[in-house]
């Protein structure tokens, strides 16, 4: 894995953000009341982005099967500082209108946050896209390794 800025870095980073704002605000549509918020369609894009670089982007190689996977790792990590993001978001928020009464009840009310939130994303609406998108891009970002990476590394 190459810790330089690559071509394929760059085009997972975009893919993987795109693909949240569609996946978020299907997410926010799932749910009662319907109403779609900019700052989490923000928030999760900004998530996936720093996923698609971090963990996908180095991943990718000229293997189709491998970049797949590393996809499938990048949308689970990026799922989960998503929630994260959110829970932390929601911590404060509760804990300034003093719903908590301790730390202890604040770090439950964390990981409460997150296992809903993940609970509600374990839904064919979402996983059959994300399942969609690992293959489409993981076959793509491989495609463009084997383009743009291929000649770079055989220098």
């Amino acid at each position: 894995m190459s810790s330089q800025p690559t071509l394929t870095r760059l085009f997972a980073m975009l893919a993987f953000a795109g693909f949240a704002v569609y996946s978020a605000t299907t997410f926010q549509l799932l749910q009662e009341g319907a109403r779609v918020s900019g700052m989490v369609n923000t928030v999760a894009a900004v998530m996936a982005a720093v996923s698609g670089w971090i963990v996908a982007g180095p991943r990718i190689d000229a293997r189709a099967i491998g970049s797949v996977f590393a996809v499938v790792q990048g949308l689970v990590v990026a799922v989960f500082l998503a929630l994260a993001a959110g829970a932390t978001v929601d911590t404060f928020r509760l804990g300034y209108k003093t719903r908590y009464d301790d730390l202890g009840e604040a770090m439950n009310g964390f990981f409460d946050y997150v296992a809903e939130g993940a609970a509600d994303i374990a839904v064919p609406d979402l996983l059959v896209p994300m399942g969609v998108f690992s293959v489409v891009a993981g076959v793509v970002l491989s495609l463009l390794y084997r383009l743009m990476e291929a000649r770079r590394n055989a220098r």
